[in-house]
């Protein structure tokens, strides 16, 4: 994978943004995909961009149906 190093945790890292995590707690989550209140010991950057994740799920889901599993995030690097 040609990940840079946000990619690989805001995105390949992230169930969130991989659609695994139902959209009800996406919303409770910041954007790498901690709990916005988190246990203690966990910290929480406090980046709140849920519609940004949600496009990320969206277009990973997406690009897997496509036949690009494996590849999920390339199709959107083209445009």
């Amino acid at each position: 994978r040609s990940w840079f190093i946000d990619e690989g945790f805001a995105i390949y890292r992230n169930p969130d943004a991989k659609g695994e995590t139902p959209v009800m707690e996406v919303l409770q989550h910041d954007f790498w995909g901690t709990h916005l209140n988190p246990p203690e010991g966990y910290n929480t950057h406090k980046s709140y961009r849920p519609l940004v994740t949600l496009m990320y799920a969206a277009e990973w889901m997406l690009a897997a149906r496509m036949g690009f599993e494996g590849r999920e995030m390339q199709p959107m690097r083209l445009l």
